[in-house]
């Protein structure tokens, strides 16, 4: 994989994020020489013998693409990605951040700040007494909300990029048994205070006040 274009990493990347359907990369796959030599033989004629019309061979596709690529250089590509996204206020910027809480979950948690005290806020707002998740909102309202977390959020964001830039966090591409995302932390104890997330003391008070509260039925 290390030997293709930027160009067909890009394509081949898109694709696998979900940006591209299958018909869209038919062309390339059919006439690329560099995946052709790349890509294991077999592998590459089964990938040329899927029904590309057929938009649910996708899977398919994606298994035989994910075994004879980087992966470990697709997930820095796609984590990288979301983060841009999110910085520049890109297409649907809400939906990446609410997605840090998601990575979060499902073993980065190196993004615990990011995807605690950014993420989690989107999934269901407080705004919206934690009835109605982001995605039930009009546009103007997903967007209302996410700024509300700007400029503070890219401070955030970019110390992650340069976390994984400077090796300080390797992204492996890989799952464990649980299905968890697998990286390798390099941090060092300062580095790793920093990406975590602690609620200010005096909140914690107020919602124990709270709940005492409700608890005895008292203002």
């Amino acid at each position: 994989m290390n030997s293709l274009s930027k160009k067909t990493k890009e394509i081949l990347y898109n694709f696998l994020n979900g940006n591209y359907s299958l018909k869209d990369i038919e062309s390339l796959l059919f006439e690329s020489k560099e995946i052709e030599s790349n890509f294991d033989y077999n592998d590459y004629i089964d990938l040329l013998s899927i029904n590309f019309n057929t938009n649910t061979n996708k899977y398919e596709a994606i298994t035989l693409i994910e075994k004879n690529i980087n992966m470990k250089e697709y997930e820095t590509w796609r984590i990288n990605t979301i983060f841009n996204n999110i910085i520049e206020k890109g297409e649907n910027y809400s939906d990446s951040i609410e997605l840090l809480y998601d990575l979060y979950c499902k073993g980065y948690y190196f993004l615990e700040k990011l995807g605690l005290k950014y993420g989690l806020v989107l999934s269901y707002p407080k705004e919206y007494n934690f009835n109605k998740n982001i995605a039930e909102l009009s546009k103007k309202e997903q967007k209302n909300l996410s700024d509300k977390l700007y400029p503070e959020i890219i401070t955030e964001v970019e110390f992650i990029k340069n976390l994984i830039t400077s090796n300080k966090i390797t992204l492996t591409g890989k799952l464990n048994e649980n299905n968890y995302y697998m990286y390798i932390d390099n941090m060092n104890e300062e580095e790793r205070e920093r990406v975590k997330f602690y609620e200010n003391k005096k909140k914690k008070e107020n919602r124990f006040w709270n709940f005492l509260r409700k608890l005895i039925k008292i203002d």
